[in-house]
């Protein structure tokens, strides 16, 4: 059993590994006339410090109709995808290397000429699917930042941990109890007791 779930994991991880690359192949290479299209939009949306970068799911099918079917049936975790591969786009063919030792993460958004579907037809299938939906918007709250780095720290021993939060719907979970390796002067385990952790807010990465 052991050696089955090893050779799942391995195989989930090259598949990912694979598809992050051809989404950087696409940012890096996809041309318009003789204009490296996303290439040369990260690179101003960096000069500029805008970390927002649009897609446009048409390029994506002439790029790989089988990539954009994939990002169809699972946006939550190929836009995760996207984003680091994007991030890689600027990082590796960009600009030089010490530039970008500060923190700048790009956010992707989509742009879709797709046929939109109606309220009425949404069902239990399209629940996680990437859909176009059409309507009028009646109320709106304010843009909240999302934490792509959350540091956090233990309110009686002070142990620090860091958590990565990259995916693009994902929530950070904060641990139950504390790892520290503090001990108390018998030598066992100190009891930082349940749910120690606290957000470091002003330490944390946010897009």
């Amino acid at each position: 059993m052991s050696i089955i779930t090893f050779i799942t994991t391995e195989w989930v991880l090259i598949h990912r590994y694979t598809r992050q690359k051809r989404y950087y192949d696409f940012l890096r290479n996809f041309c318009v006339g003789s204009l490296f299209k996303y290439r040369e939009a990260i690179t101003q949306q960096f000069r500029c410090q805008k970390p927002t970068i649009t897609v446009d799911l048409s390029d994506i099918a002439v790029f790989d109709s089988e990539l954009l079917i994939t990002l169809n049936q699972r946006p939550d975790e190929e836009l995760c995808l996207l984003e680091s591969a994007a991030h890689d786009v600027l990082k590796n063919t960009i600009l030089q290397a010490q530039e970008c030792n500060k923190a700048f993460d790009l956010q992707i958004v989509l742009k879709s000429t797709q046929l939109t579907t109606a309220l009425r037809f949404l069902t239990a299938e399209h629940v996680g699917r990437l859909l176009k939906v059409s309507g009028i918007i009646v109320s709106a709250s304010k843009v909240k930042s999302k934490a792509t780095i959350v540091e956090i720290q233990c309110t009686r021993c002070g142990n620090h941990k860091t958590i990565n939060c990259q995916d693009t719907f994902a929530s950070v979970v904060l641990p139950k109890r504390c790892d520290g390796d503090t001990k108390g002067t018998s030598g066992e385990q100190n009891e930082c007791g349940l749910a120690p952790y606290v957000v470091i807010s002003d330490d944390c990465t946010q897009v």
